[in-house]
């Protein structure tokens, strides 16, 4: 068994078509098919059931087997890594976090650490079109900061190969204009930003699947109306908190803002319609020294994760 039959395989099982696999590796579809085969004529298994000239789908031991196999890909790259910085005389971690509004608290993290630790190099994965979980298992981050929903939550702990540590728990607020008129008591009821329009950050250009959008939108619908929707992919932080500044939007966060935003305001709920959690997140496998220094770091650090109001 060699790396590249390894990847190969991985490929065909997530395109399930030998002719895409080849095209997204650069190899012809006859080549891709005899690595594949030679990698079970190792293993004594058919991994794959061959339909048609090359559409495949995974065997019952095919689909027991792909988890060791993203493992042994995920330990291959991170071997390979870890010889590079060795040989380069430094230590490094890679750590992914969300792209939008505001940082969870990862930035004032990653300052801490760093003065602490030097010689250790914090590699930020901020943009990536993998997910976190894929990220983590294929060995491209260390470590992940993420806002999940309860649901999320479980989800991931209930996968025996990654490790999620609660930071904090969020509640929903909105950035407003500074002077809105529905600021109470430097609280706002939901009900009374009907008509505004909101202004989400998504991975995605649809709402569908985005939980930060489905339980906005849930909330809304209990206080009685249907909210009007924007989603930004692509601007600055400044830009957004700008358009809120002069009344354009609302913004709906799950925590508050690390910077302050001329005339604009954070303002919390006067309702808690749900909450999320501030976790990170690693894989259990991962017993790299300057991952564990970035775990006690952010476990001695937790009121950065704790909104302040």
């Amino acid at each position: 068994m060699d790396q590249r039959q390894v990847q190969l395989v991985l490929s065909v099982a997530e395109k399930l078509s030998f002719s895409e696999a080849a095209w997204e590796n650069s190899y012809t579809a006859s080549v891709v098919s005899k690595q594949v085969a030679a990698l079970e004529n190792e293993l004594g298994v058919r991994i794959f059931e061959r339909k048609g000239r090359s559409k495949v789908e995974l065997t019952e031991i095919g689909r027991e087997l792909l988890p060791c196999l993203s493992r042994c890909q995920a330990e291959y790259h991170r071997m390979h890594k870890i010889a590079s910085y060795a040989t380069s005389g430094t230590s490094y971690i890679s750590l992914s976090c969300p792209c939008g509004f505001s940082t969870l608290g990862e930035d004032e993290l990653i300052s801490i650490f760093s003065v602490q630790h030097p010689e250790i190099t914090v590699r930020l994965l901020a943009k990536n079109d993998k997910t976190c979980q894929e990220l983590l298992l294929c060995g491209d981050a260390d470590v992940s900061i993420r806002m999940l929903s309860d649901r999320q939550l479980e989800e991931y702990r209930a996968q025996n190969e990654l490790c999620c540590v609660k930071l904090a728990d969020t509640h929903l607020g909105v950035v407003l204009r500074e002077n809105h008129p529905a600021i109470r008591n430097g609280r706002v009821d939901l009900p009374a930003l009907r008509e505004e329009t909101f202004l989400f950050y998504a991975f995605k250009d649809k709402m569908d699947g985005d939980p930060k959008i489905i339980d906005f939108q849930s909330a809304c619908r209990a206080e009685g109306f249907e909210p009007r929707l924007r989603i930004f992919r692509e601007i600055r932080s400044s830009g957004a908190f700008a358009l809120a500044a002069n009344g354009v939007y609302a913004i709906p966060l799950m925590h508050a803002p690390n910077v302050t935003y001329s005339g604009t305001r954070y303002v919390p709920l006067s309702k808690n319609h749900y909450s999320y959690s501030i976790v990170m997140i690693y894989q259990r496998s991962n017993h790299s020294p300057s991952l564990k220094s970035f775990v006690r770091c952010t476990a001695e650090n937790l009121s950065l994760f704790s909104p302040t109001l």
